[in-house]
């Protein structure tokens, strides 16, 4: 009887555990920006933060990967906006490359505003992020 009570309360225990004993499988590392762009940075830390908190969660003491990013380039040029991306995924304790991809996204319009760009740019984030970890 005490192993089956014992038994019972491990699986309401694991059924019910805190997020806390699940860790994100990626952690945001570094997001480069050309000087020129500097002033995106906020947006597209905003942009790459929510990406990577999709990302499923792994148990507790399965390795961490950490997840950087940088702008390679916005062109806003007549109607276009197009937007490259590229994101490197390492190991966070030797810093060793597990794999890397790169994103783009571009749209067409009469005169873009910064809501379309900002669609652009998220729309380039999540491809780079969604190659990079495929390719982890």
């Amino acid at each position: 009887m005490g192993r089956i009570l014992l038994a019972a309360c491990a699986l309401v225990v694991a059924l019910f555990a805190p997020a806390a004993w699940a860790a994100p499988a990626l952690t945001l590392g570094p997001v480069d920006v050309p000087a020129s762009e500097e002033a995106q940075r906020p947006t597209l830390v905003e942009i790459a933060r929510a990406e990577v908190d999709k990302t499923p969660s792994l148990p507790a003491g399965a390795p961490r990967r950490e997840i950087s990013l940088s702008l390679v380039s916005i062109d806003r040029s007549g109607g276009r906006v197009r937007c490259v991306v590229s994101a490197a995924v390492r190991d966070p304790k030797s810093g060793r490359l597990l794999g890397a991809a790169s994103g783009n996204a571009s749209v067409e319009a009469k005169a873009p505003s910064p809501r379309v760009e900002r669609a652009v740019l998220a729309a380039a984030v999540q491809s780079a992020v969604s190659g990079a970890v495929r390719v982890r």
